[in-house]
């Protein structure tokens, strides 16, 4: 259940992925990926909300999350 499901269960799929967050390149440099394996997700509709998908605090907690107010920007780094 969620915030948004209030006391009725809303039944959702869930999948098994793995997710790749290619590392950038340089010229003469070539970022390595992040590999973040075998991670259950939920499946759901947000795109009334303007949303593709969200990333958790289970992947954040390998990340660096840097969130600028002022100018309306975030930064996530491996």
């Amino acid at each position: 259940m969620t915030p948004t499901t209030g006391q009725t269960p809303v039944p959702q799929s869930t999948y098994d992925v793995d997710l790749i967050i290619q590392g950038f390149s340089l010229p003469g440099l070539v970022g390595l990926p992040h590999m973040l394996t075998n991670h259950s997700i939920m499946g759901c509709d947000l795109s009334a909300q303007g949303i593709d998908g969200l990333l958790g605090r289970d992947i954040l907690a390998v990340a660096r999350l840097t969130y600028s107010g002022p100018d309306n920007h975030f930064y996530v780094s491996f």
